[in-house]
């Protein structure tokens, strides 16, 4: 039976089961409203104080049942768990947002990080460069998939792509991070951005996080990255605190597979200074 029927058949039946009684309550109380004129309107008032609340109870339940039929008509859950990243132009909102002035932190993880971000020359590097340039106090974090664990052939598995695409992916993503590591160290001396290399985790979703604004990828055990659902949290929100957790629980189990690492830097120090010399 039709939630809708369900709702008919109960307020027939309501409202003969309160027509009975009232006929059996007037039949009783009829000698009562003889000397008893206000009684008679006390009853009308509770009358008419019951249809209101039927009717208000009908009107509220046929606007929940069009909500409903209206998150169902457009897909379900994917309005609460969010569009896909690849149709939500996650590029240009990244992009929009790290146009704004006085940025103090960005957290970045995920798989292999390319196709958002590090693309060789992409637009996100050449800006997160800049910014890095420019603000010296502006704190970088990153941390993606180590391209020689078992964890990516497990995501690749998972993903039923050619192999070592995944692999040939993040190697882009850590050849663009390399440069924008250098050129910081060389001119300020320091490792910015901070990169870690995962290997002791399978990494189930991605994060993207400047200051109090995060945009969270659910991945899915089965298709690419950009075609799990992506949600968008803000500071006051409970889930924006269990992700930052969840991102700083993972840097620093990783501190100790940075990259690249600082035999590498340092010998770039070394080499600069003997060309410089020569």
């Amino acid at each position: 039976m039709k939630p809708r029927t369900r709702l008919i058949w109960l307020v027939i039946s309501t409202i003969l089961f309160v027509v009975t009684a009232v006929i059996s309550f007037v039949s009783d109380v009829k000698s009562l409203s003889e000397k008893l004129h206000w009684l008679p309107f006390v009853i009308a008032v509770m009358a008419l104080a019951g249809i209101v609340t039927t009717v208000s109870i009908w009107i509220y339940y046929e606007r929940a049942l069009r909500d409903s039929q209206s998150v169902a008509s457009e897909g379900g859950t994917s309005q609460v768990l969010g569009p896909a990243r690849e149709g939500s132009d996650f590029q240009g909102k990244v992009m929009q947002v790290m146009q704004r002035p006085g940025i103090r932190e960005i957290d970045i993880g995920g798989l292999a990080l390319r196709s958002p971000y590090f693309r060789k020359d992409g637009p996100f590097s050449r800006r997160l460069l800049d910014l890095l340039k420019t603000n010296s106090h502006l704190k970088v974090r990153i941390w993606l998939m180590d391209p020689k664990s078992m964890s990516l052939k497990l995501r690749e598995a998972a993903e039923d792509v050619v192999e070592n695409r995944l692999r040939s992916t993040c190697t882009e993503t850590l050849e663009t991070l390399k440069s924008i590591v250098r050129k910081i160290w060389k001119e300020q001396g320091v490792r910015r951005p901070t990169v870690v290399l995962v290997d002791k985790v399978a990494i189930m979703n991605s994060i993207f996080r400047v200051d109090g604004e995060m945009w969270v990828t659910l991945y899915l055990q089965h298709g690419t990255g950009s075609r799990s659902p992506m949600v968008r949290l803000e500071k006051e929100d409970f889930w924006f605190d269990v992700y930052r957790q969840q991102f700083e629980t993972c840097l620093s189990m990783h501190m100790g597979n940075l990259y690249p690492s600082r035999e590498e830097l340092e010998e770039d120090s070394r080499n600069t200074m003997l060309t410089h010399e020569t």
